[in-house]
Protein backbone atom coordinates (compact mmCIF):
# COMPACT_ATOMS: atom_id res chain seq x y z
CA UNK A 1 0.00 0.00 0.00
CA UNK A 2 1.10 3.51 -0.82
CA UNK A 3 1.75 6.44 1.37
CA UNK A 4 2.33 9.71 1.14
CA UNK A 5 4.87 12.08 2.38
CA UNK A 6 2.57 14.96 2.76
CA UNK A 7 -1.00 14.14 1.97
CA UNK A 8 -2.24 17.78 3.57
CA UNK A 9 0.10 19.14 0.82
CA UNK A 10 -0.88 17.83 -1.65
CA UNK A 11 -4.27 18.29 -0.86
CA UNK A 12 -3.65 22.24 -0.47
CA UNK A 13 -1.76 21.89 -4.24
CA UNK A 14 -4.83 20.65 -5.32
CA UNK A 15 -7.15 23.69 -4.15
CA UNK A 16 -5.14 25.77 -7.14
CA UNK A 17 -6.78 23.89 -9.92
CA UNK A 18 -8.54 26.82 -11.59
CA UNK A 19 -5.01 28.15 -11.78
CA UNK A 20 -4.97 26.71 -15.51
CA UNK A 21 -6.78 28.64 -16.85
CA UNK A 22 -4.31 31.62 -16.52
CA UNK A 23 -1.33 32.16 -18.35
CA UNK A 24 1.48 29.96 -16.94
CA UNK A 25 3.81 32.66 -17.00
CA UNK A 26 1.78 34.69 -14.34
CA UNK A 27 2.49 30.97 -11.52
CA UNK A 28 5.45 30.41 -13.38
CA UNK A 29 6.48 27.18 -11.89
CA UNK A 30 3.73 26.96 -9.34
CA UNK A 31 1.60 24.76 -11.37
CA UNK A 32 4.08 21.97 -11.62
CA UNK A 33 3.31 20.47 -8.87
CA UNK A 34 -0.48 20.27 -9.69
CA UNK A 35 -0.08 16.85 -11.87
CA UNK A 36 2.26 14.87 -9.31
CA UNK A 37 0.02 16.00 -6.65
CA UNK A 38 -3.30 14.80 -8.64
CA UNK A 39 -1.41 11.67 -9.16
CA UNK A 40 -0.25 10.93 -5.49
CA UNK A 41 -3.72 11.41 -4.50
CA UNK A 42 -4.89 8.85 -7.32
CA UNK A 43 -2.13 6.68 -5.51
CA UNK A 44 -4.64 6.59 -2.05
CA UNK A 45 -7.95 6.67 -4.10
CA UNK A 46 -8.99 3.88 -1.73
CA UNK A 47 -8.61 6.02 1.33
CA UNK A 48 -9.89 9.52 0.08
CA UNK A 49 -11.82 11.13 2.45
CA UNK A 50 -15.24 12.52 1.52
CA UNK A 51 -13.63 16.24 1.44
CA UNK A 52 -10.80 14.97 -0.26
CA UNK A 53 -12.82 12.97 -2.96
CA UNK A 54 -15.27 16.32 -3.44
CA UNK A 55 -12.10 18.48 -4.19
CA UNK A 56 -10.62 15.83 -6.99
CA UNK A 57 -14.06 15.75 -8.21
CA UNK A 58 -14.23 19.16 -8.78
CA UNK A 59 -10.64 19.69 -10.25
CA UNK A 60 -11.16 16.54 -12.75
CA UNK A 61 -14.43 18.18 -13.87
CA UNK A 62 -13.02 21.59 -14.12
CA UNK A 63 -9.92 20.05 -16.18
CA UNK A 64 -12.09 17.82 -18.55
CA UNK A 65 -14.37 20.95 -18.84
CA UNK A 66 -11.33 23.72 -19.60
CA UNK A 67 -9.70 20.66 -22.04
CA UNK A 68 -7.95 23.64 -23.94
CA UNK A 69 -6.67 25.77 -21.13
CA UNK A 70 -5.15 22.42 -19.63
CA UNK A 71 -3.24 21.37 -22.61
CA UNK A 72 -1.90 24.53 -23.11
CA UNK A 73 -1.18 25.12 -19.11
CA UNK A 74 0.66 21.88 -19.25
CA UNK A 75 2.68 21.89 -22.68
CA UNK A 76 6.05 20.95 -20.66
CA UNK A 77 4.71 18.52 -18.74
CA UNK A 78 2.55 16.87 -21.21
CA UNK A 79 5.63 16.87 -23.42
CA UNK A 80 8.29 15.31 -20.53
CA UNK A 81 5.61 12.97 -18.44
CA UNK A 82 8.06 9.77 -18.93
CA UNK A 83 10.45 12.22 -16.72
CA UNK A 84 8.32 12.31 -14.28
CA UNK A 85 9.65 11.88 -10.66
CA UNK A 86 6.75 11.42 -7.71
CA UNK A 87 9.36 8.92 -5.44
CA UNK A 88 9.22 12.32 -3.49
CA UNK A 89 5.76 12.54 -2.66
CA UNK A 90 5.73 8.76 -1.32
CA UNK A 91 6.38 6.83 2.09
CA UNK A 92 9.80 5.17 1.09
CA UNK A 93 10.68 6.73 -2.24
CA UNK A 94 8.94 4.50 -4.52
CA UNK A 95 6.17 5.51 -6.20
CA UNK A 96 4.04 3.61 -8.49
CA UNK A 97 4.16 4.00 -12.60
CA UNK A 98 1.74 6.91 -14.11
CA UNK A 99 -0.28 4.56 -16.15
CA UNK A 100 -2.78 6.16 -19.26
CA UNK A 101 -5.07 6.08 -16.16
CA UNK A 102 -3.70 9.28 -15.02
CA UNK A 103 -5.14 11.04 -17.89
CA UNK A 104 -3.91 14.20 -16.88
CA UNK A 105 -0.32 13.77 -17.34
CA UNK A 106 -1.97 13.48 -21.72
CA UNK A 107 -3.14 16.39 -23.89
CA UNK A 108 -7.28 15.49 -23.01
CA UNK A 109 -9.38 15.28 -26.37
CA UNK A 110 -12.44 17.00 -25.83
CA UNK A 111 -15.41 14.58 -27.03
CA UNK A 112 -18.18 16.10 -28.86
CA UNK A 113 -21.48 14.95 -28.12
CA UNK A 114 -23.24 13.34 -31.14
CA UNK A 115 -26.71 14.47 -31.75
Amino acid sequence: MVSLTDRELMVEYLRWYEIVSNDRKDWEYDGDELLPARSAMEFVRDTWTDEERALIDAVDAYWLDHADQVNEFFRYEHARRGEADLSDLVQGGRAPEITTDHWWWYPIKQQRAVA
